[in-house]
This record gives C-alpha cells, sequence and structure tokens, in this order.
C-alpha cells in the first residue's frame, strides 16, 4: 500500500509538469513564432515599398521637370521654328547632366522631329539624333498610347535598358488649349543609377524577370533563414514593366527559434528539480505518514483491540505539503505568464509620417546624424531648413483639427514638391514645424530652396482669417555646414531654429539665413 501511494504520488507529479511543459512549448510555437514572422513580413514590405517609392518618386521629379519646359513659351517658339538662341542656351551638356537625363526629343504635332539627342555617359558628350521616319515610328512604339494631346509617365525601354520617361504636351504657360508638339524626356537606369540607389536605400536588389503587377509587393520565404522581396514598378496591373528583389536575412525568426528552444530546455531542466524535489518531500511528509497511520489501522483491523488510540501528530504534515504543491503550481503558472508577455514585446516601429507621408521624427533624427557623418568625412556642404507654419494655433482654433490636419498635409506637400534632387530629405520635426536637409548645398543654395517653400505654400492660398495676410504662410530658418567634425546634431538644428525664431519675430511668411 505504501509504494502504491508513492507511485501514483510520482506519476502525478509528472504528469502535471509534463502538461505544463507541453502547454509552454505550444504557446510558444502557436502564438509568439507566427507573430515573429508576421513583424519581419512587414519590416520587408516596408523597405519594398520604400525603394517602389523611391522610383515612383524619380518618376514624379523628371516629370515635373519636363512639365517646366514644355509649358515654356520660348520652347513653344522653338518647336515651331528652331533657333539656334535657344539651343545655344538651353539644349547643352550641363542641362543633362544637372537633371540627370539621358533622352531629350522634341516633336510637332505632326511626330516630326524637331531636335533630340542623348548623353553619353561614357564619352562625356551629347550625340545628336537624326531619326528618319520609320525610326520615329519605331520610337513611338516604345512609347505606346502617346499621339499629340495626350501626357503620359512610366517605364520603358532604351536600348535593351530600363528608362524612366516622361511625354509633356509643348504648349503656352497661360494656356494650354492648344499643343504644338511633344516634349519626351528620359533617364536611363544604368547600372550605375542603381548602384546610387542602393547606396541611398540601403537596400541590395537586383533585376529580374516581372511576373507581377504594377506597384505590388510580395514578400515571401524561400527557407528558414531568407525572406525574398519582389517589387513591381511600371507597366499594368497585370505585368510590371520592371521588377526588383532583395532578400533579408530572417534574424529575428532565427533568434527567436533559439530562444524557445532555450526556454523549452530551462522549463525542462526546472521541471525535473521541482518533481524530484516534490517527490521527495511528499514522500516524506505525506506517503510516510500515511503509512504509519495505515499500519495502525491494519494493527487494529488484525488485533481487534478497540482500546487502541492513534496518538501520531502527522495530519497537519499532508495539509502542509498540500499547501506547499499549491504554491509551487502556482509559481510556475506565474512564471508561464512571464514568459509569455515577455516575448510578446517584440516590434518594429515604422518611419513614415502617418499624416502627412513624409519622413517623421525619428527617420530625421537618424538622416540627420548620418549626414553630419557624411559631411565631415567627405568635406561637403550640407544645409538644413527649419520651417513653421505661421500662427498655426489660431487656424486649428478656428478652422478646426479636421482642417487643420488638411492644411499640414498641403503645406507638407508644397514643400517636398521644391526637392528636386532625390538626396533631399523633407521630415515633420513636430506638431506644425518640419525639417529639410539639403545635401551637397551650401547657404545660398539653401536661401533659394527654402525660398521657393515659402512661395509654394503661399502659392496655395489656403484662407486664414487669423493671418495678417489673409492665407496660410510659413516662416523659414537657413543653417549651413561646411567639413565640420564633431558637430552634433542638436546644435546644427539650434542653428537653424534661431533663424527661424528671427523670421518670425520680423513679420513672419519669409526665409532668414
Amino acid at each position: 500500500m505504501k509504494s502504491a501511494i508513492k507511485n501514483r504520488t510520482s506519476m502525478i507529479v509528472i504528469g502535471l509538469f509534463s502538461l505544463t511543459i507541453v502547454v509552454q512549448l505550444g504557446v510558444q510555437v502557436v502564438l509568439n513564432l507566427p507573430f515573429i514572422d508576421k513583424v519581419e513580413t512587414k519590416y520587408a514590405y516596408e523597405n519594398g515599398s520604400r525603394l517602389r517609392d523611391a522610383f515612383v518618386r524619380e518618376l514624379e521629379l523628371l516629370d515635373i521637370f519636363n512639365g517646366d519646359w514644355a509649358y515654356w513659351d520660348d520652347t513653344v517658339k522653338f518647336v515651331k521654328k528652331p533657333y539656334r538662341e535657344y539651343e545655344k542656351s538651353n539644349l547643352q551638356k550641363d542641362t543633362f547632366i544637372n537633371a540627370r537625363i539621358d533622352v531629350m526629343a522634341f516633336f510637332n504635332n505632326e511626330k516630326q522631329l524637331v531636335w533630340a539627342a542623348v548623353y553619353n555617359n561614357s564619352m562625356g558628350r551629347l550625340v545628336r539624333l537624326t531619326m528618319k521616319s520609320w525610326q520615329i515610328e519605331e520610337l513611338f512604339r516604345e512609347f505606346p498610347g502617346i499621339n499629340a494631346g495626350a501626357e503620359k509617365k512610366g517605364i520603358a525601354r532604351w536600348e535593351g535598358l530600363p528608362m524612366l520617361y516622361s511625354v509633356r504636351n509643348i504648349t503656352h504657360s497661360d494656356s494650354r488649349k492648344r499643343v504644338y508638339g511633344m516634349l519626351i524626356m528620359g533617364r536611363v537606369l544604368s547600372r550605375k543609377y542603381y548602384a546610387e540607389m542602393q547606396s541611398r536605400m540601403k537596400i541590395d536588389f537586383i533585376t529580374v524577370k516581372p511576373d507581377i503587377g504594377a506597384g505590388d509587393i510580395l514578400v515571401y520565404p524561400v527557407d528558414g533563414e531568407l525572406l525574398i522581396c519582389d517589387v513591381g514598378i511600371g507597366g499594368t496591373r497585370d505585368r510590371a514593366e520592371m521588377q526588383l528583389r532583395f532578400s533579408e536575412k530572417r534574424e529575428v525568426h532565427i533568434m527567436g527559434i533559439r530562444v524557445i528552444y532555450m526556454i523549452f530546455a530551462i522549463n525542462i531542466l526546472a521541471a525535473v528539480l521541482i518533481a524530484a524535489f516534490l517527490i521527495i518531500m511528499l514522500n516524506r511528509l505525506v506517503v510516510k505518514p500515511l503509512g504509519t497511520i495505515i499500519s495502525f489501522a491494519d494493527e487494529i483491523v488484525m488485533s481487534r483491540d478497540l482500546s487502541l488510540r492513534f496518538h501520531y501528530k502527522g495530519t497537519d504534515q499532508v495539509s502542509r505539503v498540500a499547501c506547499v504543491f499549491d504554491m509551487l503550481l502556482e509559481r510556475v503558472q506565474e512564471q508561464t505568464e512571464d514568459l509569455i508577455a515577455h516575448n510578446v514585446q517584440l516590434s518594429i516601429e515604422a518611419g513614415t509620417d502617418a499624416l502627412t507621408g513624409i519622413y517623421n521624427r525619428k527617420s530625421f533624427d537618424l538622416n540627420i546624424r548620418r549626414e553630419l557623418n557624411t559631411t565631415a568625412r567627405g568635406g561637403h556642404d550640407l544645409s538644413l531648413v527649419m520651417i513653421d507654419i505661421d500662427l498655426f494655433k489660431k487656424y486649428n482654433d478656428r478652422y478646426g483639427h479636421v482642417y487643420g490636419d488638411n492644411c499640414l498635409k498641403e503645406v507638407a506637400r508644397a514643400i517636398n514638391r521644391c526637392c528636386e534632387r532625390p538626396d533631399d530629405i523633407v521630415a515633420r520635426y513636430g506638431g506644425e514645424e518640419f525639417a529639410v536637409i539639403l545635401p551637397g548645398t551650401n547657404l545660398d543654395g539653401a536661401y533659394v530652396v527654402a525660398g521657393k517653400m515659402v512661395e509654394a505654400v503661399r502659392g496655395i492660398e489656403m484662407e486664414h482669417s487669423d493671418s495678417p495676410y489673409g492665407i496660410v504662410t510659413i516662416s523659414a530658418g537657413v543653417a549651413s555646414v561646411h567639413s565640420v567634425i564633431d558637430l552634433k546634431p542638436e546644435m546644427f538644428i539650434e542653428q537653424a531654429d534661431s533663424k527661424l525664431y528671427e523670421a518670425k519675430k520680423n513679420g513672419r511668411n519669409m526665409v532668414v539665413k
């Protein structure tokens, strides 16, 4: 009887702890591991979205630049009757280099070539194009759907390489009803261009044969250690014109599996030690006292002596063991809950401002620190523009937060349009404040860009009754450094902020450098 009680007690203890270990392992595998995979997939998707948006932004900037030329009255005169002064002043090598354009072609309404050239990077000079009619038709087949009166932008093929292109109607700036021809600008996506994009985006991507639609981002695992992300750019919803692919190591997934194995091993060891301790204690405090009681009971049965009495005072020890056992079980449960709560804390934060769609404060802090380090090493200029919406609190009080949010979006778009280079960084600094990082730009250049931003916001003509100007305006402060070592970001920001304060003090709606 004493041995049977001991075996049953041991089996119960071992069974309880085995169940606990199985439940813990199930929680880790069923809940935590899928959460880790979801976080990694989200991070890869966000990188794919950043890569797609970078190419879209490049195309938008090319289209804006092309529109500025196409809606220029001098361009109308040139396409109607080419003249030397226009070509000498505008259609030179520097224009292609500064605008990062590889192809430019002017056509009249009859699709007759007026002027065309290609910038040869290897030779470092312009190569004029003279096309026959069949060559022009072949060129237009590369840009399907383009005719006089139609405007388009996208990705086409130029001599076997993908090319960002923009087609704009040539017309007068004050009236765009009459079309005089078309202006095509293209930027070839060469290996050098891809290398620059990879360096800027910090993503090592390759191009593959398209098998997804334009704008699609597909993330999938190929094994236990890698995630593949495919990004479709240009083309149609059924088939992209260009497909980019990059891989990311599943470091969080691998680490999560290691943590699960470690926790599982620790729980097994802990369960073995606790179970052995409980079996020994139960044997001493419960099994042995119960065996003694049973022996006395057997003695009474065998002797049939009703005068015998139990003088053993061991019944309290059984209660004490049960209490300790419950406390131990409660402790194991608390440890399990703590482990689950600790593993659920894994998360990754996005770098984009949810309201305006531009970079957020965290991204700004990372980029300003990186650009300052680059300037210190390379001896380049670096400028910072701090911007504040004038009297924004009064605007919010009068028109409400919905209009206030819309105001922030419009101002962010206007500021972003003034940054034509892909390296320029526009971020929401906080509240109604914005910050613009201009790498490779000196103080005078940054002052010009900031002036364009002030003019662009004024051009929105958004009503602001509490402003002395009657519309929404901004004030800007500009600071610039050159080859400064050990300059802290806070000091650089303070320089631009002081200029912003001076602009607001002098009447707002201006730039101070």
